[in-house]
């Protein structure tokens, strides 16, 4: 079921098939209280926003790596 298909999956699949690359970024977000109904909070507002701008840096490290390769 891909219902129950995690990273862990995805990651043992992506090597029984040979397309795992070399370097795999994972980032993550702790959510918290998950109660149905409730807000986003602000810490993970902020959290959301750190984790965005790792990702941005990152693509543009891998962008002008490979503009320059």
């Amino acid at each position: 079921s891909t219902h129950a298909f995690g990273l862990g999956e995805t990651l043992i699949l992506s090597d029984t098939l040979g397309t795992l690359p070399s370097t795999i970024l994972v980032y993550g977000i702790e959510l918290g209280q998950t109660d149905m109904g409730l807000r986003v909070s602000s810490t993970v507002r902020q959290a959301i926003k750190k984790v965005v701008s790792a990702i941005e840096k990152d693509v543009e490290t891998v962008l002008c790596t490979n503009s320059h390769s």
